[in-house]
């Protein structure tokens, strides 16, 4: 009678000593027979510690570690706990199914400093592995001071990441980026404590803000608006200003955007001032001041293209440096009004000039002048705001990812 080995042998038609023997080697579970076999199994992770650098206080770092089995078995995670400060927490969770070899677990770790300093902690992996029952990982971050990033803009919210850069987020909800004023109207009150009589102390700059897609602002008696500013949810949608009267201005915005408007209003000698009214004027296309007013205090336009109003457009200072370029985005579109205020105060005119900036920017006047009026435009008219926030800034906002291709400031001295 034939002899008959005691080994059991595997589906897969080998002895099963043998073919597990040739799994280890492999590195994969021995899957072939009545049930894997359960060799010493360990869980190893990757790295080995964390170690999370430097991280400005108060904000947020995510690390991550890399659990692995040695071996043929799998491994069942139980339970994660961090043994040390709470700066450090786990934020995700254990996967359901065993650990097998060859197929890692991914564990997500957050630091965040309370305070500047050092910050040390263990994080415990409890398993039912034979050789790494409880294993522990080290952790281990310094906390550092934020860096400044505030931008001077009063519509973006300055955030610190956690490499420690600054990036600056239009704020298109409450609060308005452009508070009322207490002067006149209320106009933002300059340095001339009520004086009358100078250039700089003659012009007030008066905002108003209304939760539709218009906002108007009107100059109070006896000003006469000399220039108009806009923004529509923060520099996010796109809209555009026009002339209502000689005392008013409108801010149009897209769709339902909160709008926002400011009116650069004069109460000097009237004859210092003049506006040249261009009407349904091509999509690309210049208005100059005469010779008598050669400076250019401002420009009131919007893009429209048939029924759809507001499109992305904005406005440059023109070659001559005496008028304003209107550029709108979109072929085909055309301005209703292109308004161009012009000025003859010789002596007494400056401007201000920005370009080539990521986001927005701004301009501001010297000290002892006073913001007159302004002008901007993002990169090739696309969406964007520009606005006074007091009496000598002006601001530009360009939607996220834009930069600006031009931001203008005028400003009169006494």
């Amino acid at each position: 009678m034939p002899s008959h080995s005691t080994e059991s042998r595997s589906r897969c038609g080998f002895p099963r000593r043998a073919t597990c023997i040739a799994a280890l080697f492999l590195g994969i579970a021995c899957t072939c027979g009545e049930g894997p076999l359960r060799p010493a199994d360990t869980v190893l992770a990757a790295p080995r510690d964390l170690d999370f650098g430097d991280v400005p206080r108060g904000i947020a770092k995510t690390g991550e570690v890399t659990l692995s089995v040695t071996g043929v078995g799998t491994v069942n995670l139980h339970a994660t706990r961090v043994v040390g400060p709470d700066a450090f927490a786990v934020v995700s969770a254990l996967p359901d199914e065993p650990l097998l070899a060859g197929g890692p677990a991914t564990l997500s770790v957050r630091f965040v400093p309370p305070s500047v300093g050092t910050f040390e902690a263990m994080l415990q992996v409890d398993n039912d592995s034979v050789e790494t029952p409880d294993l522990a990982i080290p952790l281990r971050g310094r906390g550092v001071e934020p860096p400044a990033c505030d931008d001077g803009l009063v519509c973006t919210d300055d955030v610190v990441d956690a490499q420690g850069a600054c990036s600056h987020r239009l704020r298109t909800t409450e609060p308005p980026c452009v508070e009322p004023g207490t002067g006149p109207g209320g106009g933002h009150v300059n340095n001339c404590d009520g004086r009358h009589g100078s250039p700089s102390c003659d012009i007030i700059q008066v905002p108003a803000s209304a939760g539709s897609d218009t906002a108007t602002a009107l100059c109070p008696e006896p000003y006469t608006l000399i220039g108009c500013g806009f923004l529509c949810d923060g520099g996010a949608r796109p809209g555009g200003t026009e002339m209502v009267d000689e005392t008013a201005c409108r801010a149009h915005c897209s769709g339902s955007a909160r709008s926002q408007a400011t009116a650069f209003c004069y109460r000097g000698d009237a004859s210092r001032v003049v506006r040249v009214v261009l009407r349904d004027v091509a999509r690309d296309t210049v208005g100059e001041c005469p010779e008598s007013h050669p400076q250019v205090l401002g420009c009131t336009t919007r893009c429209v293209n048939g029924s759809a109003a507001d499109n992305p457009g904005g406005a440059t200072l023109s070659e001559s440096g005496r008028g304003c370029r209107v550029r709108c985005d979109w072929p085909g579109d055309t301005s209703p009004q292109l308004v161009v205020y012009c000025g003859g105060f010789p002596g007494t005119y400056t401007h201000v000039v920005r370009g080539g900036v990521p986001g927005g920017s701004d301009a501001t006047c010297p000290a002892g002048t006073t913001l007159a009026g302004g002008l901007g435009m993002c990169v090739n008219g696309r969406t964007g705001g520009f606005i006074a926030t007091d009496s000598r800034q002006y601001i530009g906002l360009c939607a996220e990812g834009l930069d600006l291709d031009q931001l203008a400031a005028f400003c009169l001295s006494d």
